[in-house]
């Protein structure tokens, strides 16, 4: 399923500690004063969907930071998951709080707008960390240390089959652009509103790491969150959030690389229904842009 053409059909308390009025500012996606960056209309042809293939994914946030001794370990865990359960699984590495700081020892800034913000809504005691699909681990913390990462995976409904994401990325050389079109279709009732978020990721940044209390000064970081592409937690698909179901909805996004030192063939976009209620992510996909 994985091509330039990827078609993923997946769907997508308590007190909670920020309120959907909070969730639904303005805030800002990663472009900026480039005017080729922004939504654009979308201009592709989706291919049909396929029944089946569809099944849900897994979105692993994996909160992580160069200055934390433990979360190599944290990755090496992600990496075992992937080849337990493949495509399944999403993963985006946000890295933040304190020990994703920079100093001489660690100069590089992974640290994002959107990554701060979800750390500090989904109040991250410590890292590293992992929350699948937004599902709460349990009453006290939505996430989940190392050794119960499969535990928690494993609490996703993924017998549901409520959304399919369709995505096509294109890449412009000249420009330095990526241009990135999404569908979204309703595959069940959904009661709730939703919002849909678009990130960029990318593998391959070697930068200096901490791992078991020694500086790796060449080591690989992967899943990377480089910024949204449409604000913190999307935008809504329709005026009221609601959407219908059967319904279809487009969505196309333009995001310059120029005077950004990301490597285009090491980049992903990644795309994510939101339950605004429960905060769970009803369906997520991953397309590499070239």
């Amino acid at each position: 399923m994985k091509k330039i053409q990827i078609i993923s059909f997946i769907f997508i308390l308590g007190t909670f500690f920020f309120a959907c009025d909070e969730i639904e500012k303005p805030y800002l996606p990663i472009v900026g004063d480039n005017e080729e960056e922004g939504e654009v209309t979308v201009t592709v042809t989706f291919p049909e969907l396929t029944p089946a293939n569809l099944y849900r994914k897994v979105l692993v946030e994996e909160y992580t930071g160069h200055k934390c001794t433990n979360c190599p370990t944290g990755h090496a865990k992600l990496d075992e998951m992937f080849g337990l359960y493949g495509d399944t699984i999403v993963a985006i590495g946000v890295h933040a709080g304190p020990l994703a700081s920079t100093d001489e020892e660690y100069p590089y800034n992974f640290v994002t707008p959107q990554g701060t913000q979800l750390f500090n809504d989904f109040n991250i005691p410590q890292i590293p960390l992992a929350i699948m699909s937004r599902v709460r681990y349990n009453a006290n913390s939505w996430g989940s240390p190392i050794n119960k990462w499969i535990d928690h995976f494993n609490m996703v409904d993924r017998s549901k089959n409520s959304a399919a994401i369709q995505l096509i990325n294109e890449y412009n050389p000249t420009a330095q652009t990526i241009t990135t079109y999404a569908k979204v279709t309703i595959l069940e009732e959904i009661v709730n509103k939703v919002q849909f978020c678009v990130v960029v990721t990318e593998n391959g940044i070697v930068k200096p790491q901490l791992n078991a209390g020694v500086i790796v000064p060449d080591y690989t970081h992967n899943h990377v969150l480089r910024g949204s592409l449409n604000g913190n937690y999307g935008v809504p698909l329709t005026s009221n959030g609601l959407v219908a179901n059967g319904g279809t909805y487009l969505k196309g996004y333009r995001v310059s690389l120029r005077n950004r030192d990301w490597v285009a063939s090491n980049c992903s976009i990644v795309a994510y229904l939101i339950d605004m209620e429960t905060k769970e992510i009803i369906q997520v996909e991953e397309t590499k842009v070239n």
